[in-house]
């Protein structure tokens, strides 16, 4: 039997309720369900409707608690952030000397991809805003080669990387960001920016995305019909110059610079018609400032 609600009804709207989490009022009535992604909390009883996903993690405490029974201290947001290539959660774990680790059934794939971010202090912290965050993060490498197209100009410029972003979701702070993000890395656009007179090949078929990230394939002869792709950046600064000639660091700094695409900043600059590549080109920046310090 349902507990009538005395709540005032100017809120019955407010689709946020326990922890800043979005309500599910589909099946349960008004505020009797909240949706934390990993599991659905009652808030009419205080308990979880399943256990922690993520509980083989804390075997001293309850499988049914909330924030190892510290919710002043604790926030328990989501515990699915980073998945692999086979949809399974990567979890991210750090010693006290600083060793950062995943857990063993990471796809080898994904591993391989992870290992980019473990680098450079850079990257580790990068790694880190992925792994605390609510929205739920794919990560790839694509051996095509890309292209992103003006739809004012019809000019195609080569991307190394691209983010499709998805959704909006609440992190425990009450800020708003993206459900879910897809992290894609071009190896082949990466081999062809390395190559000291890059041509395409006219039968070959490349990713192509338009302003609003649709994508489609093209060949190469319908991309160069009318003009030359902008393949390398015109003054490239030491950051880009050292991509060109080392194709890993390329990769490196391709993940990194992507992953600033997937944050709560990048969120608010996207909702504000911001800049939206200043922050992940100043990573990029970051990294090469990191890498070429004194020690």
């Amino acid at each position: 039997m349902g507990i009538k609600s005395r709540a005032f009804q100017g809120f019955r709207d407010f689709r946020y309720g326990f922890n800043g989490q979005e309500k599910d009022d589909e099946i349960k009535g008004s505020g009797n369900s909240v949706d934390f992604g990993a599991r659905i909390y009652d808030p009419r009883i205080g308990r979880w409707l399943s256990i922690d996903p993520l509980s083989h993690k804390y075997p001293g405490y309850s499988p049914y608690s909330f924030g190892l029974d510290n919710p002043v201290y604790f926030q328990d947001a989501d515990g699915r952030v980073i998945i692999d290539a086979n949809g399974n959660v990567v979890t991210v774990n750090q010693d006290d000397k600083g060793n950062i680790t995943f857990n063993p059934d990471v796809a080898p794939a994904t591993k391989d991809i992870l290992g980019y971010y473990l680098k450079s202090d850079v990257g580790k912290t990068q790694l880190k805003k992925m792994d605390a965050t609510v929205t739920k993060i794919t990560l790839e490498v694509s051996q095509q080669a890309a292209f992103s197209v003006d739809s004012e100009t019809g000019e195609f410029e080569l991307i190394l990387g691209i983010t499709e972003t998805s959704g909006k979701a609440t992190e425990a702070s009450g800020e708003k960001t993206f459900k879910s993000a897809k992290i894609i890395v071009f190896a082949g656009s990466i081999e062809l920016q390395s190559e000291d007179n890059p041509t395409l090949d006219p039968n070959e078929k490349y990713a192509v995305y338009t302003d609003d990230q649709k994508v489609f394939q093209e060949k190469g002869s319908k991309i160069t019909k009318n003009k030359n792709p902008a393949i390398k950046p015109d003054n490239p600064g030491p950051h880009q110059t050292n991509m060109m000639k080392d194709k890993e660091y390329a990769k490196e700094a391709t993940f990194i610079h992507e992953s600033e695409h997937t944050t709560k900043e990048q969120y608010k600059t996207d909702k504000t018609g911001g800049d939206l590549e200043q922050g992940p080109i100043q990573k990029e920046k970051d990294l090469y400032k990191e890498r070429n310090s004194p020690q």
